[in-house]
């Protein structure tokens, strides 16, 4: 089980269940910069695409064959859209009109996670038997787990977030590549080529925030190459709107009640009496 929140200030904003779909909403406010945090509960490394209005965070298009490795039992916070190796550019919430997808504003107000697991690599483990148990060497037929170099035969390639270093395949934040030379992926899948936003489909509303392209932000990550299933084995979404959006949608949000004060304790004047008076006796000697 993995977990998708969305951060604004570095804080995780409230979630909303839909009373009639169980879909999930958070409330998207204009101008509010805002990280997508993602969490691997697994004991196994997986590839995380991420889709922001319907459109890969790693390459702005509808192709989902790249994203970001989270190794076990760890997070990465990532903050916008990437540019390059080193940079991204911040995820904002802004008017629609602003949104960076432009192309199809019917998928704008939703934020989705793919979670692909990582293959097997069954080779090694049966060499291991054949050679120490002296079975016969089969005549299967291997697929390549790493390539490099022009004809690669990889399913997918990855970028890692977070803590650095060099992983066995995807993109680690600040480590380095992890071979140098002409090193290519064969994009070619044909089972994750799908929409982010199919599972619980919320009613049609009139969206009122998209998800701009705000400032330029340093995200260094290095592109490392991982052998992952074709098919995503979980899928988290989370759609967005403005408080209006929500209410019209019939979501009710959490509000205080309670006014804010603007000056606390400015007119606490004077001393708190004590729980228990003084008695004094019933006469007093002159002089004290």
């Amino acid at each position: 089980m993995s977990t998708l929140d969305i951060l604004v200030k570095n804080k995780s904003i409230t979630k909303y269940n839909h009373p009639d779909d169980g879909t999930i909403w958070v409330e998207g406010r204009k101008n509010s910069e805002y990280i997508i945090k993602v969490h691997n509960n697994n004991s196994f490394k997986v590839k995380a695409v991420i889709s922001v209005d319907g459109l890969n965070i790693m390459n702005g298009e509808e192709k989902w064959d790249i994203g970001y490795i989270v190794e076990p039992n760890s997070s990465i916070e990532i903050p916008g859209w990437r540019i390059d190796a080193n940079k991204v550019s911040n995820f904002v919430f802004s008017d629609i009109k602003n949104s960076y997808n432009t192309t199809n504003k019917g998928n704008v107000g939703v934020i989705g996670c793919m979670f692909f697991k990582e293959k097997n690599n069954y080779e090694d483990l049966i060499k291991y038997y054949h050679y120490h148990y002296h079975y016969n060497q089969p005549n299967y037929k291997w697929e390549p787990v790493m390539s490099f170099g022009s004809g690669s035969n990889l399913s997918a390639g990855g970028y890692a977030g977070g803590g650095g270093g060099i992983l066995s395949g995807g993109i680690s934040a600040s480590g380095s590549a992890s071979a140098s030379g002409n090193v290519s992926i064969n994009n070619s899948i044909n089972s994750t080529r799908m929409s982010l936003s199919n599972s619980n489909e919320p009613p049609t509303f009139s969206q009122s925030i998209g998800t701009a392209w705000g400032h330029e932000n340093e995200f260094k990550t290095s592109m490392v190459y991982v052998n992952f299933e074709d098919n995503p084995y979980e899928t988290l979404t989370i759609y967005y709107d403005s408080a209006k959006g929500l209410e019209k949608r019939g979501i009710k949000l959490k509000v205080d009640n309670i006014k804010p004060k603007a000056f606390p304790g400015f007119n606490n004047v004077g001393c708190k009496p004590p729980s228990r008076k003084y008695r004094y006796p019933s006469t007093i000697k002159a002089g004290g």
